[in-house]
């Protein structure tokens, strides 16, 4: 991503970063190195150990001795996510889970871009696939986008109950808690916009949640039902979603 050094070096906005933790000790240290590259001083680093079986909580400390661990029993990434916001102090609030990676710059750049325009609440970005595999090495999908939480910088006003509020605790183990959230921003008008390039680089793994595609499908599925209804609480069609999601032309459908 393009970044301003200048203002990566100031660091004057203190930024929140959550990273729940579940089993994730195998990629916790490229991940963590990839959150120390962005080069932002005033950073708060909040990890929550959502039951690991392995030692993740030990070497996030070890890795991170200035952050914050909080433990907790396997309660799925909602929950972790939810206890992590409540003690998080920053300005503005950005996640990482314990395997994927930022590209250098993603702080800098989508602070700058929230910054610059007092309007806008949250910033995302496209997704970039990768996989490691033990013979052929790391391979690379193309950039796409995708609701997803370790691609956005946001307010922490945005996770306020008269806002859009907290993650749907009640959506573990079905998945989905963080598309759920970002339809309910949608829904309730909050302004939103989308860069062109890459903020989270996503690895796909045997075991992570969303590996399984036809469970992952069908959740979606279910959450744009949910949304449906929600829209059409009062009775009658369906309120049409508000335009305050800036859309770049490149996603947006021809006539």
């Amino acid at each position: 991503m393009s970044a301003n050094l200048d203002l990566a070096k100031k660091g004057h906005a203190r930024v929140s970063v959550i990273i729940p933790l579940y089993n994730t000790r195998d990629y916790l240290t490229e991940t963590l190195q990839s959150l120390h590259a962005q080069r932002w001083e005033n950073l708060e680093v909040i990890a929550v150990d959502d039951g690991s079986s392995d030692d993740s909580a030990e070497l996030f400390l070890q890795l991170c001795p200035a952050g914050i661990l909080f433990r907790q029993k396997n309660q799925g990434p909602s929950i972790a996510r939810n206890t992590a916001l409540h003690a998080a102090t920053g300005d503005y609030i950005a996640f990482l889970d314990g395997d994927d990676l930022w590209p250098v710059g993603k702080i800098a750049a989508q602070v700058q871009r929230l910054e610059n325009d007092s309007q806008l609440e949250a910033t995302l970005g496209f997704v970039r696939l990768f996989t490691d595999d033990p013979i052929a090495g790391r391979q690379w999908g193309t950039p796409f986008f995708l609701f997803l939480l370790g691609g956005m910088l946001a307010r922490r006003s945005m996770f306020a109950p008269e806002r859009v509020g907290v993650f749907d605790a009640a959506r573990f183990p079905y998945m989905g808690e963080d598309t759920d959230w970002f339809l309910r921003a949608w829904e309730s008008g909050r302004v939103m916009d989308i860069v062109e390039e890459p903020t989270i680089f996503y690895r796909r793994r045997s075991g992570s949640l969303t590996h399984n595609n036809a469970d992952t499908k069908r959740s979606f599925a279910g959450l744009i039902m949910t949304s449906l209804a929600r829209r059409r609480s009062g009775g009658g069609p369906a309120r049409p979603l508000p335009s305050t999601l800036r859309i770049p032309a490149m996603l947006k459908p021809s006539v």
